[in-house]
């Protein structure tokens, strides 16, 4: 089943429920995805939902470093629980092992290269949506330095 029709799901049965918190963010993913589709002028596939879904949760996780930095506990236990709410939609990240053999097969193909930010462009190519970019750099770093 489309990560999107999950979200749906999710979001209906929410109502059904009438859990008020993980109702509203599930419409405001909901809402984020469909704009995403009216920009792109087509409906999403799992690998571009995904990303909007990653990007939903980075924000959440700026707004909990940001919360906890003003003292805000009550809104950092808040944000948390919305991260709970969407992480099961997340997409399944690569392992660290996989990450490594792309890694070294991009590094090997471009044997002169000690630039990073060429090597993870070219490694971001890949791993696109499916690993995390500062996993990404540090992987590269390693790889690179060795």
């Amino acid at each position: 089943m489309p990560v999107r029709q999950d979200i749906i799901n999710a979001r209906n049965t929410a109502m059904k429920q009438k859990d008020t918190a993980a109702l509203n963010v599930l419409r405001i993913l909901y809402s984020a995805i469909k704009n995403a589709e009216i920009d792109a002028g087509h409906e999403l596939n799992d690998e571009e939902t995904g990303l909007i879904i990653k990007r939903q949760v980075k924000q959440l996780r700026e707004a909990v470093n940001d919360f906890t930095k003003g003292n805000r506990p009550d809104l950092v236990e808040k944000t948390k629980s919305e991260i709970d709410v969407i992480s099961p939609f997340l997409p399944e990240e690569m392992s660290d092992e996989q990450l490594q053999q792309i890694v070294q097969s991009v590094v090997k193909s471009m044997p002169s290269e000690t630039n990073i930010g060429k090597v993870m462009g070219a490694v971001m190519q890949q791993v696109k949506g499916k690993a995390d970019g500062s996993r990404v750099r540090d992987c590269v770093e390693k790889t690179i330095s060795v």
